[in-house]
């Protein structure tokens, strides 16, 4: 069974800083789990710091996530 963790510990896992750690997920596609969407598998992690360029996100990727349009 794959363990999860929350952000804060996500960050302390990977060796990184919470805030740090944050904006790394924004550029990178690590799937997260959980109702609020704030956790990560170990699994996870271990292949993001193994492998990150499988889980990073286009450029144009990261301007359609960030396109807003009017809902009529």
């Amino acid at each position: 069974m794959d363990k999860y963790l929350n952000t804060k510990k996500a960050a302390e896992f990977c060796g990184f800083s919470h805030i740090y750690f944050a904006r790394l997920i924004e550029q990178y596609q690590v799937p997260k789990y959980g109702p609020k969407r704030n956790r990560f598998k170990v699994s996870d992690l271990e292949e993001w710091m193994m492998r990150p360029e499988i889980f990073k996100v286009t450029e144009q990727e990261n301007t359609e996530t960030r396109t807003f349009r009017k809902v009529r």
